[in-house]
């Protein structure tokens, strides 16, 4: 299920959890997160990969 269907059935705690993990500002916002994610900031991935040892990895 993605985060509009989340948000449109009420449970916008998992929507925003889900939104946060695709936004590309909290990936900037710590220099630690950002050399795990290897992306531009202003850039939003297809995926942030959850597995090691990409965790964290934006891909497409």
């Amino acid at each position: 299920m993605g985060g509009l269907a989340y948000a449109e059935s009420g449970d916008g705690d998992r929507a925003g959890r889900l939104f946060n993990m695709l936004n590309p500002i909290a990936h900037a916002a710590i220099p630690t997160a950002l050399q795990k994610y290897k992306k531009e900031p202003y850039v939003v991935t297809a995926d942030v990969y959850g597995a090691e040892p990409y965790t964290g990895l934006g891909g497409w």
